[in-house]
């Protein structure tokens, strides 16, 4: 079984720019997911000019930028000022040549929360006609899986779609598995993590998450995208360094996942 494999630099967040690229060849990953955000080094700042994108792209060479994990202003910001915050991210994507932005959505509560989702989704693809896909992740503390299903449904459109990530649903205690067929046709990355029975993240295949069984399902669904590691040491400094955390990824993946390069 071949796929993409990709690591987000909350995984890797003292490293710099070329170190990440270089962590990324290391290990024989296919691309690396940035975060715009104004913290720490080796993150893209949401001013990115032309001129810092392509020195960016110069030190990645080969290995793509394969997602913008957006931090964007949400729901709770208002219409306009969400909406611009995505279309400012696309055209970050554009120069960096990355297909995909991670956005949040904000806390659902309500379907008029939805609705308003729905909307500035709408509006960012009424204003801007590029082949940026806008992938929406579940959150525990934002969306649930079933809401970005029903959201894609409702935006109807190639572009928008789902960053699936199971450790949320299992943080929420959603029963996200009956929804992975139904998911799939929407997903466009899926974040591998685990968590222990207390839902504290831990090495990849000693928690509870069966990420294998997740990868089939939404693959014989019609999934083709990144299989990506979650490894979030900037949020939780007590996680083993980013070494560990990637080679249990690659364990994983190799010994349950069909995964060879």
């Amino acid at each position: 079984m071949n796929y993409k494999i990709s690591f987000t630099t909350m995984a890797t967040p003292e490293l710099d720019i070329p170190a990440q690229a270089a962590v990324a060849r290391a290990y024989n990953f296919d691309g690396v997911d940035l975060r715009i955000i104004e913290r720490g080094r080796g993150e893209i700042p949401p001013d990115l000019t032309p001129e810092q994108a392509a020195d960016i792209l110069e030190q990645f060479g080969e290995i793509e930028i394969s997602s913008l994990m957006c931090y964007n202003k949400n729901i709770s910001s208002g219409h306009e000022e969400m909406v611009a915050s995505i279309l400012n991210c696309i055209r970050i994507a554009k120069l960096l040549k990355t297909p995909l932005i991670r956005i949040f959505s904000g806390r659902i509560e309500t379907e008029e929360d939805l609705d308003v989702l729905v909307a500035a989704l709408k509006a960012v693809l009424e204003r801007d006609d590029s082949s940026v896909k806008i992938g929406i992740q579940n959150h525990v503390n934002h969306i649930s899986a079933l809401q970005t299903i029903e959201v894609c449904e409702r935006v109807a459109s190639p572009r928008v779609g789902i960053i699936l990530s199971p450790d949320q649903s299992v943080a929420r205690d959603e029963d996200y598995v009956p929804l992975l067929p139904r998911a799939a046709k929407h997903t466009f990355q899926l974040y591998v993590a685990d968590k222990n029975p207390d839902k504290a993240f831990v090495l990849i295949g000693t928690g509870m998450i069966d990420n294998a069984r997740n990868l089939r399902i939404l693959r014989e669904n019609g999934f083709d995208g990144y299989v990506t590691l979650k490894w979030e040491k900037v949020w939780i400094p007590e996680l083993p360094e980013y070494p560990e955390g990637i080679s249990s990824f690659l364990t994983y993946l190799q010994a349950h996942c069909g995964y060879h390069k």
